[in-house]
């Protein structure tokens, strides 16, 4: 009886405590070791499983299940990196991706993380799948800030390497019909065209550029974005950045060293034949880009390395842009559908949910194509996907709430998969983050990946 009397009070101490150190990690009370110490006890999940261990789909309404499936990179600690998994949750492949270290000038820059390879976290930016069961993906080392890709790779069916370029590959890239590869990343650089630069002479600067490389494996070009910029009638849009004010990515480096972002080129959509004759001015080849930093999107012509287009618009902090056959941009819209609600002078919340915009280049309107159920948080400040479907439905993806919802044509959720919840590696809280999404048709979805007895 005395042990039980004894284990009771040591019970009622220990919820106290915990419930008082709750209290006071809100309020700011207490110093890193014993948040740190709360959060190891509030978190169970172990991130060292596998990403396809945390993968949940729940189907709310029969018959709206695609055919296709989805092809998902993520954060990731362990194997696999990359899935391709089917509307009722069924893995049909596994894709391993070695931590890699081929960029070390990009770690150069930065504070040692002071942790083994097999303990940092690793994420796939983008992926394609390619008819062999092969993929093309841009890799980085995600516990670093805005200047962590390390390269663009591709790997075979059974995720043997075979062939990757060292580099800053990020967020996007399409396979175009001109069978070339163009991805988008970026650059760091001691000045930018007509962006200001500051009068510090140790600040860095991550240009936007468009790499354009074959499927083999072979570099072709690099298309600078702000040269474009400042080779167009548009070059005024860039001068309106002062590094020192406004909405503008910074990221410290080592030695004090600041890294200004200011464009942070995000997606680019090659313009077909078909929708060039849609548009006066615009040929085939030209791309259409987006960038998150001014909330704009544009048109190069790659030949000429010139900006033909700008545009701004109703969205905020925009990702994956695509031209649709009537020739009107759907933009994945993170931030323009924000509400503010103002609780006091100190305090304001903020409630992001994604749409999709659709932007018609010769008027200039814009309209909602799908947006996201305001009662299901689908925040996502950065990447994000959408897809329409034959049927007339949606996929939409939140990259940092892990989740993906396919949504009827007038918003209800018919189906959704997420990632698992809030994870714990070391002393680090880290949520599983759903970075990639790709839909892949049907048709397209190796034959050997379908059969009963695969891998």
């Amino acid at each position: 009886m005395q042990r039980l009397a004894s284990a009771i009070i040591l019970l009622f101490l220990g919820g106290f405590i915990f419930l008082m150190g709750m209290l006071a990690s809100e309020q700011g009370w207490l110093d890193e070791p014993m948040r740190i110490l709360l959060a190891k006890m509030q978190v169970q999940t172990d991130i060292r499983e596998p990403l396809d261990a945390h993968i949940h789909v729940e189907t709310r309404e029969e018959g709206h299940a695609f055919p296709g499936a989805l092809l998902i990179g993520s954060h990731y600690l362990v194997d696999p990196a990359i899935v391709l998994v089917n509307a009722a949750g069924e893995i049909l492949h596994r894709w391993n991706v070695e931590k890699s270290t081929a960029n070390q000038a990009v770690l150069d820059l930065h504070p040692p993380l002071h942790k083994a390879l097999e303990d940092q976290f690793y994420g796939i930016d983008d992926a394609m799948l390619m008819p062999d069961g092969s993929v093309i993906f841009s890799q980085s080392l995600r516990e670093l800030n805005n200047l962590r890709a390390q390269r663009i790779a591709r790997i075979d069916k059974n995720s043997k390497l075979m062939w990757e370029i060292p580099g800053l590959f990020h967020h996007d890239m399409i396979l175009a019909e001109d069978g070339l590869i163009y991805a988008t990343g970026s650059e760091a650089r001691d000045t930018l065209p007509v962006v200001a630069t500051q009068s510090d002479p140790k600040a860095l600067y991550l240009g936007g550029v468009v790499h354009i490389l074959t499927p083999e494996g072979e570099y072709r070009q690099t298309l600078h974005i702000e040269e474009a910029f400042a080779n167009s009638p548009y070059a005024h849009w860039l001068n309106t950045f002062r590094v020192d004010l406004g909405d503008i990515q910074a990221v410290a480096l080592r030695d004090e060293v600041k890294l200004y972002d200011p464009i942070h080129l995000n997606s680019v959509d090659y313009i077909t034949a078909e929708q060039a004759a849609l548009h006066d001015g615009l040929a085939e080849g030209d791309l259409l880009l987006s960038m998150r930093g001014p909330s704009m999107i544009a048109i190069l012509r790659p030949s000429e390395n010139r900006i033909l287009w700008a545009a701004r618009g109703p969205w905020r902090h925009q990702h994956y842009v695509r031209m649709q056959a009537d020739g009107s941009i759907l933009i994945y819209d993170n931030e323009g559908d924000s509400r503010f609600d103002l609780r006091d002078s100190q305090s304001i919340r903020l409630d992001i949910q994604p749409r999709v915009i659709r932007y018609d280049m010769a008027s200039g309107q814009s309209s909602v194509a799908i947006r996201t159920p305001e009662d299901v948080d689908m925040a996502s400040y950065w990447r994000g996907y959408y897809k329409e479907l034959a049927n007339g439905d949606w996929l939409m993806s939140s990259s940092n709430r892990g989740r993906v919802l396919q949504l009827d044509p007038s918003g209800n959720i018919v189906w959704q998969l997420a990632l698992g919840p809030l994870a714990q590696k070391g002393e680090v809280l880290y949520n599983q983050k759903l970075v990639s999404v790709r839909y892949v048709d049907a048709p397209d979805i190796p034959a050997a990946f379908l059969s009963a007895d695969r891998p």
